[in-house]
């Protein structure tokens, strides 16, 4: 795979893309997943406690309500004198009380729809009032029960007392909750009765079948002591809290996984401060990790859809990106193979652009440079063909002018002999060295010969003076840069010349380059001579051979095609003034840096 990837670039900025997607996706879905899950259970048991708290706030406010019904006995002038005289041993039963007693009890009852019943409980007699179109029980002892006895110790405190049947009834069937206290005098503080309200079940079924945060849940109400007061059917209600859950409930809240009826559910509770009674919704756990489930298919289905799309996206990208680079890379391939003509797309000003601008810059170079290299050659395969046509036989040559030179001699012609062995001497110097480099003393001492034999032509008529600086005198340049400009400086300069000619040869180190400067003082040159032969001087390639101008040509190439572009030869002109060449030439003090410097070339 790593092999596989490492071949391509844009393989590798494919899996970048990809990597740079997927990574993410898989780390937001190991953690949003986790997350998520945790906080669709926190939503469930906030929602479920706000849920509890409500029921709780209603059971809580209705209670309450018969509780001041309750409180309503003490303040009954009537009720209290009737319970009073009740205590007394020879207390009766009489109309009279009776009317009383259910004056109070009609009141009582009709102030609240789910009473069923409201009893008060002298030591002597048993006032009641009831909704239903039941039988009570006359002979009831309520003296005996556990709730009257709970109700007649607490001295005036409410008493709540859970699910039950009616206890003064007979064949009752319908389950009530109840309130019960001490109805105490408040002249004497002394207890004179017990007051007991009973409500219908329904005010707890109503409450407890309000519309459910979630689906399938159901609510437990217990008492103070456990006994089932609601639970969603029969074979709950008669157990005790204790056999259906097996979790103790130690605290005013909570929640706790357990099993009932062999379902796993979760149990979320409250503890009423009022009233005591635990208030218990149960959840089944797969109606909690149904949502759960439902969330991570949809993230799994997402996480899929944006990996799909992130591929497309990630391999249009890596195309759109890559492909530049890719065209680029076998337009340089091409041009490495020397197809130099290679056309290469512009990208703009990004840095592909630049890239693409900086590979046509190469090529154009290259292919600049190979020219150079090739005129290079030709020019060198010319310059040894000629240089092997002149050197057809040069010790004949040399012989020759030594044998003439003696014969001038023999015959007293002592003029042509010091010609001759000018020439001769030129000749050695100039064809015998076997290197094309030279000091600058000895570029000079060979126009000096050359000087020698124009001397002795010209006469008195022709004048040349050389100055050189001593410093640079061992500097190397190219042989033979400097006679063929002092030929064309005589022969198109001063020989056109009427009067007597004067060439000022001068040479010096200027900056970082050396000088030599050939001036005459002969004819001179029109505007338009001196444009072409700088046009000349200028285009190497040039054929066009004008008289006065092959020299020139050939010595500028020359010292162009080993030192550069920056060297060569400057050409100032007037007419009846003069004119004025200017060598310029690097410094070189070794001969090894020229040598090196052709090669290269």
């Amino acid at each position: 795979m790593r092999k596989w990837i490492a071949k391509s670039f844009r393989r590798r900025v494919l899996f970048l893309f990809i990597s740079m997607t997927l990574i993410p996706c898989l780390i937001l879905g190991l953690f949003v997943y986790p997350y998520s899950s945790w906080r669709i259970k926190q939503d469930f048991l906030e929602s479920s406690i706000k849920y509890l708290h409500q029921v709780s706030q209603n059971i809580d406010h209705n209670i309450k309500y018969m509780d001041m019904i309750s409180i309503m006995s003490f303040m009954d002038n009537g009720v209290i004198q009737t319970l009073n005289d009740d205590l007394r041993p020879d207390a009766e039963k009489t109309p009279r009380k009776q009317v009383i007693m259910d004056e109070f009890l009609f009141k009582a009852s009709e102030l609240m729809d789910a009473i069923s019943g409201v009893y008060v409980f002298s030591d002597s007699s048993v006032y009641y009032k009831s909704r239903r179109d039941v039988r009570v029980d006359i002979d009831y002892a309520y003296k005996d029960d556990q709730w009257y006895q709970t109700a007649a110790q607490k001295n005036g405190t409410l008493t709540i007392i859970g699910a039950h049947y009616p206890y003064q009834m007979k064949r009752a069937n319908q389950i009530v909750i109840s309130v019960a206290r001490s109805v105490i005098d408040p002249q004497t503080s002394r207890r004179v009765g017990v007051i007991l309200i009973d409500a219908d079940m329904e005010i707890i079924q109503e409450l407890a079948g309000v519309e459910n945060v979630y689906d399938e849940s159901y609510l437990i109400i217990t008492d103070q002591t456990g006994n089932m007061i609601y639970a969603p059917d029969r074979t709950m209600m008669t157990q005790p809290l204790s056999q259906l859950i097996d979790q103790p409930i130690s605290s005013k809240s909570g929640n706790f996984f357990t099993t009932i009826q062999n379902e796993s559910v979760l149990a979320n509770y409250v503890v009423s401060d009022y009233t005591g009674w635990t208030i218990i919704q149960v959840i089944p756990t797969r109606v909690m990790y149904r949502t759960t489930q439902t969330l991570g298919f949809a993230i799994l289905l997402f996480g899929l859809s944006v990996v799909i799309l992130a591929i497309l996206i990630s391999f249009y990208f890596s195309k759109r990106v890559t492909e530049p680079i890719v065209q680029l890379s076998s337009v340089v391939e091409r041009v490495g193979r020397g197809h130099f003509d290679e056309t290469v797309p512009d990208y703009g000003q990004d840095e592909i652009g630049h890239l693409s601008q900086g590979v046509r810059d190469m090529s154009a170079r290259l292919k600049g440079l190979l020219q150079r290299v090739t005129t290079f050659r030709l020019r060198q395969k010319e310059a040894q063909l000629e240089f092997l046509q002149s050197q057809i036989n040069p010790h004949f040559l040399y012989n020759a002018l030594n044998a003439i030179q003696m014969k001038a001699l023999i015959n007293q012609d002592e003029e042509v002999a010091d010609m001759i062995s000018a020439l001769g001497q030129f000749y050695q110097m100039s064809s015998f060295s076997p290197s094309s480099v030279v000091t600058i003393q000895e570029e000079i001492d060979l126009v000096n010969s050359y000087l020698s034999v124009i001397r002795i032509r010209f006469g008195d008529e022709f004048r040349c003076t050389v100055t050189v600086d001593h410093e640079i005198v061992h500097y190397y340049c190219l042989k033979l840069i400097l006679q063929p400009i002092v030929e064309n400086a005589v022969f198109h300069g001063v020989e056109k010349k009427s009067g007597s000619g004067e060439i000022r040869i001068s040479a010096a180190q200027e900056s970082d380059s050396v000088l030599i400067t050939v001036a005459d003082n002969g004819a001179g040159m029109t505007p338009d001579q001196l444009r072409l032969i700088r046009e000349t001087l200028n285009h190497d390639d040039s054929s066009e051979h004008h008289t006065g101008m092959i020299g020139l040509r050939n010595v500028n190439s020359r010292i162009r095609l080993h030192e550069g572009s920056d060297y060569g030869l400057q050409v100032f002109s007037e007419v009846g003034v003069g004119t004025t060449v200017q060598i310029r030439l690097p410094i070189r003090k070794t001969p090894v840096q020229l040598d090196q410097s052709d090669s290269q070339t």
